[in-house]
């Protein structure tokens, strides 16, 4: 039996061992890099198959082979170590968690796996910016701050895309709202950041850098709280406020801080003492109480400042400091902890707070709504589960009453301010949800243990109204942007890239109900979609319905130019014309009912082209598609009387009719096989073929589409006099295409008559 134990004298602490069942100890080692933080770790885990081996779990990993006396560290991919399983049949194969999450190992411990592939990142706050795409923030436990963008360029290596922000694992991260560049972040003891992307500088713009190890609280100047708030002002960004047990304001960006509050806490001195103890003291910060834990800014009024506190209060200011309020809600309990804050952008004095009570065995949700600035409250709760702590409230920018509420073990949402409630989990893991906030039309959402989550339209809740008929929903603006790419083994999920479509059946169509979606540009077709069979030949597509709400992603395409069925291309990968920037017709057809929308695709706004360079691509585009589709039908055309011609002449010889035909058939095809030569590759059979064996010239008019298509600019002059170039060639095939078909089908069809012979050519095909 091990015993790794803590005492309060540090010298009969350490690693205790056994051999007779645990009747008698023997202290084996007394090193303290095997119990620091005891609360924390203290983790010891014995070899299945071998009794002189042990392992102790703490900021390192330790093993041991002689029976404790010494122990050699393991390195793991991460610090702060916690758990060990050891598989008991073969101990070579051992799975380890610490603060990054899990990692296996079939080496006993020399190599382990990564611990890139799972997103397990706990996270305390979300912030974003205002760039295009947009970034997601927040400080990690255990790891840096982190800035991710919410539409990454695909990549297998994707983590290169992640950025260190400044501040450290701890707190808030808050971004200044006309230049992305400036982003503030937090930090356990009042440390904060500020760092300038651009010039990839940081400085510490701490209030009042004071030390804070080895004193109580009430000998710290200012009371930080390892969560303590950091906001920039949405009227001035150079207005940065801080919060300890006051509120901290900064005019110039952190370089000098007025404190412009009293003490909005109870400033209980019992509280206030080095936490820990009788065994151990513990102190990172995360423990500091009676502090002002959350603070909120009116979008609408640049003066209105309301702050929380971890001992249950809620303070307001209407004049930007120079006097507070208490407006603590009623029904908030004693020492409850104020999560969050969040000011309505629709209404002047409308505001929800949020917060738990949990540590104190109460787990019911506290959501709380004013709309006198505090004057009076209300209770919003119903609907939320009596066992989930609440986080966070926001209210949607974009309709008002729209809510979402993240919990201990969820998320919620209410169409009605708060009346009813409900759980709007998805595909969401059942975590805890510690910040949202909504993005435009987003929904951005911090976790504690699955990272950051971006659900990523939320359109239909902003148009929703109980229907019984089919509801076709207007489509956010979406945009012509370069996000494709391969997604690697272990990447996130990105956004779909493309039109979010979304429409509500109020029951599963019957069988003979065709619903169909099709997408339209000044009148053209682009995109149509049905329920029932698809057909490949008119370019229509399956679209998949259940009852409910449906989502058809539209990826900018038009329709594929029309192949011959067995080609290979070289390079191309023949999609149809990209959408231009534009206005664009949805229509939704259910049966007999017909529903309509309009949407617009807009640009990247960082492109300097312009609206009208992508619709020269797209026109030459699409004209491209169009001699494409005719030379590809001219050759399947040419194939079937190449086809038909020989069975038939073949038909009438075994008839008795003599070899005319078979003559005829014969001279016919060497010039369609002449032909069909110079238009298409008729000895590629798989994909790497055409390296082998040389592209002709339906390739170059692929090849052509994939350039100009693929680019979001107006075409090179170079484009245009390659389009010119080919277009003349494809007339000159097709003329002797039409040559074929006027002169020796003709004449092989006058044969066919003449004998008798079994019917006429079919000259047409598609």
């Amino acid at each position: 039996v091990w015993v790794l134990l803590e005492t309060p004298d540090n010298e009969k602490g350490g690693l205790y061992r056994s051999d007779d069942g645990g009747t008698s100890f023997q202290r084996i080692n007394g090193d303290r890099e095997l119990r620091t933080r005891a609360w924390y770790y203290t983790h010891v885990f014995a070899d299945p198959k071998n009794a002189e081996t042990v392992y102790v779990n703490n900021v390192s990993f330790w093993k041991s082979t002689n029976g404790g006396e010494a122990f050699t560290r393991i390195r793991v991919p991460h610090g702060d170590c916690h758990d060990l399983w050891i598989n008991p049949h073969n101990t070579d194969i051992m799975i380890h968690s610490n603060d990054g999450g899990a990692c296996v190992s079939y080496n006993g411990g020399k190599s382990w796996s990564t611990q890139y592939n799972q997103p397990t990142a706990e996270l305390y706050r979300v912030a974003v910016d205002n760039a295009f795409p947009y970034r997601v923030y927040g400080c990690q436990q255990d790891n840096s701050s982190i800035s991710v963008s919410s539409a990454v360029r695909g990549g297998s290596a994707y983590q290169m895309d992640w950025l260190h922000v400044g501040g450290g694992e701890a707190g808030h991260v808050a971004v200044n709202p006309q230049n992305p560049n400036i982003v503030y972040a937090g930090e356990y003891t009042g440390i904060i950041t500020r760092y300038d992307r651009a010039a990839e500088h940081m400085q510490y713009v701490t209030h009042y850098p004071q030390m804070h190890d080895g004193l109580p609280l009430y000998k710290v100047k200012y009371r930080y709280q390892w969560n303590a708030p950091i906001k920039v002002s949405a009227h001035d960004p150079n207005t940065v406020y801080h919060c300890s047990q006051f509120v901290h304001r900064s005019q110039d960006g952190g370089l000098n801080w007025e404190v412009i509050s009293p003490d909005l806490t109870s400033n209980t001195k019992e509280y206030q003492e080095i936490p820990g103890g009788p065994v151990q003291h513990d102190y990172t910060g995360v423990e500091n109480y009676t502090t002002v834990f959350a603070l909120d800014e009116s979008p609408t009024e640049p003066d209105v400042l309301m702050a929380g506190t971890d001992d249950g209060f809620v303070h307001i200011t209407r004049d930007g400091g120079q006097s507070w309020q208490n407006i603590t809600p009623a029904g908030l309990p004693k020492w409850a902890t104020v999560n969050s804050i969040d000011f309505s952008k629709h209404k002047k004095g409308k505001v929800y707070v949020t917060a738990h009570h949990y540590r104190l065995n109460d787990f019911k949700p506290y959501v709380f709504k004013t709309e006198d600035y505090g004057k009076t409250w209300t209770m919003i709760t119903t609907g939320l589960p009596a066992d989930h702590p609440t986080r966070v409230t926001r209210e949607d920018p974009n309709r008002e009453g729209l809510l979402y509420c993240g919990t201990e073990f969820g998320l919620f949402t209410s169409l009605d301010d708060g009346k009813t409630w409900h759980a709007f989990q998805l595909n969401l893991p059942r975590v805890p949800i510690t910040d949202l906030l909504v993005k435009s039309t987003d929904l951005v959402m911090s976790t504690q243990g699955r990272s950051f989550w971006i659900l990523d339209d939320l359109t239909p809740l902003h148009q929703w109204k109980e229907s019984n008929d089919a509801v076709l929903f207007a489509p956010r603006a979406s945009y012509r942007t370069q996000l494709g790419g391969f997604w690697g083994p272990g990447a996130p999920t990105p956004a779909p890239e493309g039109t979010l479509i979304h429409f509500y059946l109020p029951s599963a169509p019957d069988t003979a109900t065709q619903v169909t979606l099709e997408i339209a540009m000044n009148g053209t077709s682009a995109k149509k979609v049905v329920s029932t069979k698809a057909d490949e030949e008119k370019q229509i597509d399956k679209l998949t319905v259940a009852k409910g709400l449906n989502r058809f992603v539209w990826d900018f395409h038009f329709n594929d130019p029309v192949i011959t069925p067995g080609s290979f291309f070289s390079m191309a990968s023949l999609r149809g014309p990209r959408a231009p920037s534009g206005t664009y017709t949805i229509t939704l057809t259910v049966g007999k009912q017909t529903k309509t929308q309009t949407f617009n695709i807009e640009k990247d706004p960082r492109w300097k082209c312009s609206n009208q360079d992508l619709r020269d691509a797209y026109d030459l585009t699409a004209k491209a598609v169009a001699e494409l589709d005719k030379l590809h039908l001219a050759i399947r055309q040419l194939r079937a009387i190449r086809g038909q011609s020989k069975a038939l002449a073949e038909a009438a010889e075994k008839a008795g009719k003599g070899t005319a035909l078979k003559d005829m058939a014969s001279a016919m095809g060497k010039k369609i096989d002449a032909l069909e030569d110079e238009l298409i590759q008729t000895r590629h059979k798989a994909g790497q073929d055409p390296i082998n064996y040389p592209p002709k010239f339906d390739d170059q008019i692929a090849w052509l589409i994939d350039v100009v298509n693929g680019q979001d600019a107006k075409p090179t002059q170079g484009c245009y006099d390659l389009y010119n170039d080919l277009q003349k060639q494809n007339t000159a095939y097709l003329q002797q295409v039409a040559g074929i078909v006027q002169g020796d089908l003709k004449k092989f069809n006058e044969e066919v008559a003449k004998q008798g012979a079994g019917g006429v050519l079919i000259e047409a095909v598609r």
